[in-house]
């Protein structure tokens, strides 16, 4: 459900921005007609002057830079159940956003993929370290530009999946205790605002704001990797919030951009319903790390 989901948004969204992209590509080659016949009778000196215009000016002062954006992201991460366990750790992985200038709407769609290792410390269980976790998240997003004197607001909403696999299982903690296989989904919708101004020499600041409204999430406890005997339990998540905030700074080049954006990202996710006579505890995840990416 959740992949025609996906497909279904990419089909509405293709549709959406081929019309636009049709005019658009006709009201170009007019332009450079036009810019033509203008520039066979411009001065040498202004011609130099013209050339050294960005060729991706259209972006200096948009939140969302149209195109291809693809990068790498590291980041440190910390997993509590309060007055059970944590894991921390750091994650290493690689990110990738397309946007559409669509109008008036802007589209965008957002994909990361990481992997790291993390430490385990409980005071019931004992300790684990090298334990590997891997982080996949995919967003539709759908936004709209206000220009405001020399900075642009982007208020956006969208529909999100979170998936985190944290896999312990054949390890043993210093307590003798074995481990198992976690893997936690959510979906949840962003709702956020972004802003971008330009700060002159190719330089533009912007900056983040997200509330991530949690619809539900289901965990997966795979038991029986401690024992055969032992059933797997499913877990529903029906309450949590999250939030993130980033910096973004972008330095534009004629063909390209770079991007480099420190972030911080937050979850609260609230105790499961009761499965097997088990339950996720109420747990609490900080994400704080950097992005650098390039524009194409």
């Amino acid at each position: 459900m959740k992949k025609a989901l996906v497909l279904a948004m990419g089909i509405a969204l293709t549709a959406a921005c081929g019309a636009w992209g049709a005019e658009a590509a006709t009201i170009q080659s007019t332009s450079t007609q036009e810019a033509a016949a203008v520039n066979s009778t411009t001065a040498p000196t202004e011609k130099a002057a013209e050339s050294k215009l960005p060729e991706r000016s259209e972006a200096v002062n948009s939140a969302w830079l149209p195109g291809l954006e693809a990068g790498l992201e590291i980041y440190h991460t910390k997993y509590t159940e309060p007055n059970v366990m944590k894991n921390s750790g750091m994650m290493y992985g690689v990110t990738g956003a397309y946007t559409w200038r669509c109008k008036p709407i802007v589209p965008r769609f957002e994909a990361r993929l990481a992997f790291g290792e993390v430490d385990y410390t409980s005071h019931i269980a004992g300790t684990l370290d090298g334990i590997p976790d891997t982080a996949f998240e995919t967003r539709g997003l759908l936004g709209h530009d206000f220009p405001v004197k020399t900075t642009t607001l982007t208020p956006y909403a969208g529909l999100a999946y979170r998936y985190l696999r944290d896999d312990s299982s054949g390890k043993v903690t210093s307590k003798s205790f074995y481990g198992y296989n976690r893997e936690a989904n959510y979906i949840y919708s962003p709702i956020g605002v972004a802003t971008a101004t330009p700060m002159g020499r190719g330089w533009t600041f912007g900056a983040t704001a997200e509330y991530d409204l949690f619809w539900f999430g289901k965990q997966f406890s795979h038991l029986s990797d401690v024992s055969p005997s032992l059933p797997d339990v499913t877990n529903d998540q029906n309450d949590g919030f999250g939030w993130r905030g980033s910096l973004r700074f972008v330095k534009q080049f004629r063909r390209n951009s770079l991007v480099i954006e420190p972030f911080v990202r937050y979850w609260h996710i609230f105790t499961s319903e009761v499965s097997f006579g088990g339950i996720e505890p109420d747990n609490q995840t900080v994400e704080a790390g950097i992005d650098v990416g390039v524009t194409f």
